[in-house]
């Protein structure tokens, strides 16, 4: 019997977020019943595991307000010379 592998890959899971986790949490308990489907999630957690198909990795927390420099770059887009831009047409 050929076995389909179905793999989510999620930043966005914690155990108080909403739509995301509730959305991947309820493909995982319907395509578990399949037996010709194997799904697994991999998502952020406090360390390395596995647990009924459900892959935890650590990763760092994203931070939710970070404030973005422009100063830095090495090279403003109103300095750059005219026609150093790739045209498409």
């Amino acid at each position: 019997m050929l076995i389909v592998h179905i793999a989510d890959i999620t930043m966005f899971y914690a155990p108080a977020s909403g739509g995301v986790r509730t959305y991947l949490d309820a493909k995982h308990r319907r395509l578990g019943i399949k037996p010709s489907i194997r799904h697994s999630l991999l998502i952020p957690g406090a360390h390395l595991g596995e647990q009924d198909g459900v892959y935890t990795v650590p990763a760092p927390r994203p931070a939710l307000r970070q404030r973005l420099s422009f100063s830095r770059s090495p090279r403003p887009l109103a300095k750059c010379p005219a026609g150093s831009a790739a045209r498409s047409d």
